[in-house]
């Protein structure tokens, strides 16, 4: 393209110039045209695998949070349980499922308020129950309140249930007060009216301690820490 010296192209080079084609003899503007297309030309259609990349991130999560688990149990650092009776509600419902760990009971024993898995010396199930004493405690049952060394606890997951003595299980002989005896604990359960604890087998060895239950993870609406 050749230039003149004034700065305009020359005539030779105007005449080569790409000029715009004129509409057809009744046809709009190219602008008219573009206002009269319909919306759905304009929208963008979704690109494929845009659901599965949304969700990559969560999936992996999962995965990773799974494997780490699996780990976990297969070490024995935690583990899950069904709790197949109702010794335990309203804290925990029958059916419920529960995860435990043993984290904490390598650095220290159980303490009152502990909610544990033990082996049940009697019926060698595994039974789940809350720690209300340790070795050396003295343990009283009045009025239907449980005493420890000398003081009544205030335990609200019992929902007002009385604690009673019960009948002991065949050979088992225990008296009120009582001394929980070296390297053991007692135990009983929330529902203090439905619950075979150690007003039955008595006192439970350190040595039968499982693991501690920590998370109620099913059902959904009932998730809590315990």
């Amino acid at each position: 393209m050749k230039v003149g010296t004034d700065g305009s192209m020359d005539e030779d080079n105007q005449n080569n110039r790409i000029k715009p084609i004129p509409p057809l003899m009744g046809q709009p503007p190219a602008s008219h045209q573009m206002l009269q297309m319909e919306p759905q030309d304009f929208v963008k259609k979704p690109r494929k695998y845009a659901l599965f990349r949304s969700l990559l991130p969560y999936i992996i999560i999962v995965l990773v949070v799974f494997l780490v688990v699996g780990g976990l149990r297969v070490s024995g650092t935690i583990d899950n349980y069904e709790v197949p009776s109702g010794s335990m509600e309203d804290t925990v419902m029958t059916g419920s499922l529960i995860m435990t760990e043993n984290v904490q009971y390598w650095f220290r024993q159980p303490e009152p308020g502990d909610v544990i898995v033990f082996k049940d010396k009697l019926s060698s199930k595994d039974l789940l129950k809350r720690v209300i004493a340790t070795a050396g405690d003295t343990v009283n049952l009045v009025n239907g309140k449980v005493v420890v060394n000398g003081k009544a606890l205030s335990e609200p997951y019992t929902d007002g249930k009385p604690s009673l003595p019960l009948t002991t299980a065949p050979g088992i002989t225990i008296t009120y007060p009582h001394k929980v005896a070296a390297n053991c604990i007692w135990v009983m359960g929330d529902n203090r009216t439905n619950s075979s604890d150690s007003r039955y087998f008595g006192d439970v060895p350190l040595s039968n301690v499982i693991t501690q239950a920590w998370f109620v993870y099913s059902p959904l609406n009932e998730m809590h820490f315990l």
